[in-house]
């Protein structure tokens, strides 16, 4: 028998001998099937075909998304005939067998010389019921591809490339890691070395003051001052002396009534008044954790700054706009994980009426992961932010955040406020959560 199997818009021909029911042709993925196809839609096993009383039979062999001929699915033995079209599987890109020729279908004969077996009527094969296939070993060696040595070849220059490629990056980003560290050494050169740890009045306990809680600090009693970060830790993106590719928020300066100070970065004020030149530089041009860990180097470094107030106003502006982003981002992962629980769901109706039980319950897993994710996403919004409005804020309605802002809860905002500075602490102003 003559066959073409087309597949991923190739076609290929095969003759096939007569095999009986014993030793069939076998059709699926496995790399012992006499007709391979590689691909994840076809089962190790998915049909067979075989000779019965001299008649060609194509039978299904319980493949997950079946086999059908000429429209037809064929779960029990089916003859062939000339012209008869195969489908393995579902889908626009199934693949497909065509019947070219049956001239190997002539039935065997019984002696050299004698005549051929007259091949039956095809009513006599109704209610034969056909055993199940027997897995058969792999006669047809797949092509051996003479061009193996120039792909190796080939293979082996582009991983030589991309390793030298990668040794020449690496050694650009070191060398500009040495220069960053260097660069803030000098900055803290100056600053003082100490953490001033005190005991709170009439307690027994220690209290360490953290740079900018001014509210932390007893009744009576200056806010004390932290040594800026050490330069050995590795050095964030953002920083000076390595690139970044966060874009830059420029937060808002809250209005106040006792807001009478001026921003004049013509005119710095002295202590610190080059240094309080690039604090500004970084109010409008560094994404918000990097300029928070400023703030916290510029404070550390000029404790008797007379800028300190209006950095006091800068560090709640920064603040205020990390607040409204980490809510409108939690909530576009709450939307997002909604619409692809819906696809899902919408996916698995979908599914042909012969799915397997495995292949339904792999997207009951997948949403009841995003579930999980979507609980998770509730638990920070609701219970670390306080915000249970479900649609995002509007960053450019000021009179809309004016009246969230005095809706927010000061306690959960203080205790966010103080977990955002030391996530900014510690990363050096790589991120703020």
């Amino acid at each position: 028998m003559r066959l073409r199997l087309i597949y991923a818009n190739t076609a290929r021909d095969y003759d096939i001998p007569p095999r009986q029911i014993d030793d069939p042709v076998v059709v699926g993925r496995s790399s012992e099937a006499d007709l391979q196809i590689p691909s994840i839609n076809i089962s190790k096993s998915h049909a067979v075909m075989f000779v019965h009383n001299g008649v060609w039979m194509v039978q299904d062999s319980g493949s997950r998304d079946g086999t059908v001929l000429n429209g037809e699915p064929c779960g029990e033995a089916q003859r062939l005939d000339l012209g008869n079209k195969i489908t393995l599987g579902t889908g626009a890109g199934a693949a497909t067998i065509e019947v070219l020729s049956l001239e190997d279908s002539a039935p065997m004969t019984a002696a050299a010389g004698a005549d051929a077996i007259a091949e039956p009527p095809f009513d006599a094969l109704d209610g034969v019921v056909f055993p199940a296939p027997v897995a058969a070993t792999r006669r047809y060696g797949k092509t051996q591809n003479t061009n193996l040595p120039v792909v190796f070849a080939i293979t082996g220059a582009v991983l030589i490339g991309v390793g030298v490629i990668g040794g020449i990056w690496a050694y650009v980003v070191y060398t500009n890691k040495l220069a960053a560290n260097d660069d803030i050494a000098r900055q803290n050169a100056n600053a003082k070395t100490e953490v001033i740890v005190k005991k709170a009045e009439g307690s027994g306990k220690k209290t360490i003051f953290m740079e900018g809680s001014s509210a932390a600090a007893p009744a009576g009693e200056n806010p004390p001052t932290i040594k800026p970060v050490s330069p050995t830790p590795p050095v964030a993106a953002g920083l000076p002396g390595t690139p970044s590719d966060t874009p830059a928020i420029k937060p808002p300066l809250p209005a106040s009534p006792q807001d009478d100070v001026v921003l004049d970065p013509a005119k710095p004020v002295e202590p610190g008044g080059e240094a309080w030149a690039q604090i500004l530089e970084h109010r409008d041009s560094s994404p918000t954790p990097v300029a928070l860990f400023h703030y916290m180097q510029f404070r550390n470094a000029n404790p008797d700054s007379p800028k300190l107030k209006e950095l006091d106003k800068l560090q709640a502006a920064a603040i205020d706009a990390l607040w409204w982003q980490r809510v409108n981002g939690l909530i576009d992962q709450q939307s997002q994980i909604a619409t692809q629980i819906a696809d899902l769901k919408k996916e698995k109706s979908e599914l042909p009426a012969n799915a397997t039980a495995d292949r339904k319950a792999q997207f009951d897993r997948q949403v009841k992961d995003l579930e999980s994710s979507s609980a998770v996403n509730l638990l920070l919004l609701d219970g670390e932010m306080g915000y249970h409005e479900k649609k995002p804020v509007d960053l450019g309605n000021e009179k809309e955040l004016e009246i969230l802002r005095k809706a927010r809860d000061p306690a959960i905002y203080e205790r966010w406020n103080q977990r955002v500075m030391s996530q900014v602490r510690q990363s050096r102003g790589a991120r703020a959560w």
